[in-house]
């Protein structure tokens, strides 16, 4: 049975005023719902210490979330399956960035490095530098192939050596066509398709109104790319081999993300999610 995890902030308890200029911070955690994708019904929950992002593996739950000893600055924090904590990383990032897991660990962001924790201690495993400010969220594809940064974004390989790096202004978010490795990128005014070898750019795709949020491949190479986060949601379908416009889908409410899980299209927004079937999209 296929799960999805969606993560939302609750208080535990409420702000109280200590003095007339300062108020005790209130103790934020996070529901943790294991959804059923095929009916969307919540199959599990669990309250985790609030944070700024959730991801899940096989080999456990990581959240970042603000350091205990200093709220400008955020920890990685891992747990086991029942919620053990088993490690924490007080890093000194100043900047929210979403985690993504890898089959060894999960990746994080810092000061223009990204690096990917062990799973087991979260021991830096390896580091990549050469950016001006901290990079962006980074992707994993299929196969373990990441890519990190913004203007030059960089492909590395799961052991952290730089393959290759993208064009000038070819940076957002990646995804890669199951059936032929192709990768896409949409940074959001355009998609571009790059070649997975080289990075060298196959064609782009100018969005024709507000810019993207979210990019995700379908079956039958094509890429989808959302647009319009509030009252309706656009979905721009493009043929994946030659960047031509297949179509739009227009949703009835407003969503800033988008997978592709089996045959279903899952997307999500604040305090939102559904499931469309992919074979109306396309």
């Amino acid at each position: 049975m296929r799960r999805l995890i969606r993560a939302h902030v609750g208080i535990a308890e409420s702000p109280e005023a200590a003095d007339d200029s300062s108020f005790r911070k209130p103790d934020l955690q996070a529901i943790a719902d294991e959804l059923d994708v095929n009916s969307g019904t919540v199959a599990a929950e669990a309250t985790i210490p609030s944070s700024f992002s959730v991801v899940t593996a096989s080999h456990g739950l990581y959240v970042q979330r603000q350091r205990p000893d200093d709220d400008w600055k955020y920890s990685v924090v891992a747990f086991d399956q029942d919620l053990t904590q088993r490690w924490q990383v007080d890093t000194e990032s100043q900047i929210g960035r979403s985690l993504e897991p890898t089959e060894n660990g999960v990746l994080y962001t810092v000061d223009g490095e990204l690096a990917e924790l062990g799973s087991e201690t979260g021991d830096t495993r390896w580091a990549v530098s050469g950016w001006a400010n901290s990079p962006r969220s980074p992707d994993v594809l299929p196969g373990g192939a990441i890519y990190a940064g913004s203007d030059p974004m960089k492909r590395i390989s799961s052991a952290g050596e730089v393959q290759h790096t993208l064009p000038t202004g070819v940076a957002g978010d990646v995804v890669a066509a199951p059936a032929t490795g192709n990768v896409y990128v949409e940074d959001n005014k355009h998609i571009y398709r790059v070649d997975p070898t080289t990075g060298e750019r196959r064609w782009s795709y100018a969005s024709p109104a507000e810019g993207y949020t979210n990019i995700a491949s379908l079956p039958g190479e094509a890429v989808v790319a959302t647009r319009g986060n509030t009252g309706v949601t656009v979905l721009d379908v493009v043929d994946g081999a030659t960047g031509t416009r297949k179509g739009e889908v227009k949703l009835d409410r407003g969503f800033s993300e988008a997978t592709a899980v089996g045959d279903l299209l899952i997307v999500a927004s604040h305090g939102r999610i559904g499931g469309y079937d992919i074979s109306t999209v396309l």
